[in-house]
């Protein structure tokens, strides 16, 4: 068998190379999608189970031992990351996002604003930020420059949306390039092979 490598066969290669990671880009953000939406979910039934019961951080306590019983490779079920989730809803879901939202918008804007940025993105946020416009901010410059999680969390500590001034609402929905550090990140990201990995047999 003769070798048909060549500069032609080498430049058809390296589009199917850039195909490929492409699509795992954008199959990574399908599942990040997905999870982020789950932690949202999962942080409402937590907020109004406490809500309507006498539990407190009981129950944060036993959820945690009881899922990961159940799903025993998914550290998205830690004691640390149930909190992580329930601050996750309980800040988004604030009155003090309702800027955001025209006036016939009813839906949820935590997918739309956040569903691109990994989870140890979110969680680095929800810890080294306080307000709304300043999330926003740097959610956005985030999404836009494609910064790591080092470099967000560099920005943040400088205070750049200080120096800055002013948060940006018009929300990106171009996905990140297959070359860039939030793209990797998120591919990487163990809070989404966690995800996908379900106990076995499965059962309702």
């Amino acid at each position: 068998m003769s070798k048909i490598i060549n500069d032609e066969y080498l430049n058809w290669l390296q589009s199917i190379k850039h195909k490929i990671r492409s699509t795992q880009i954008k199959a990574a953000i399908v599942v990040n999608q997905k999870l982020i939406q789950f932690y949202w979910e999962l942080g409402k039934m937590i907020v109004e189970k406490q809500a309507e019961s006498s539990w407190g951080s009981k129950l944060i306590e036993q959820l945690s031992k009881d899922l990961r019983t159940e799903f025993p490779k998914m550290a998205g079920f830690s004691r640390t990351n149930l909190y992580a989730v329930r601050k996750f809803y309980l800040f988004f879901s604030s009155e003090k996002f309702n800027w955001l939202l025209s006036e016939n918008d009813s839906k949820v804007i935590v997918p739309q604003l956040v569903g691109q940025l990994p989870w140890g993105h979110i969680r680095l946020l929800l810890d080294k930020t306080k307000e709304e416009k300043e999330v926003v901010f740097y959610i956005e410059q985030t999404k836009s420059n494609n910064w790591s999680r080092e470099v967000l969390a560099f920005q943040i500590k400088s205070q750049l949306y200080k120096r800055q001034g002013k948060a940006i609402t018009n929300f990106s929905s171009t996905l990140p390039s297959p070359q860039s550090k939030l793209a990797q990140e998120t591919i990487k990201d163990p809070y989404i092979f966690d995800f996908l990995t379900l106990s076995e047999p499965y059962k309702e």
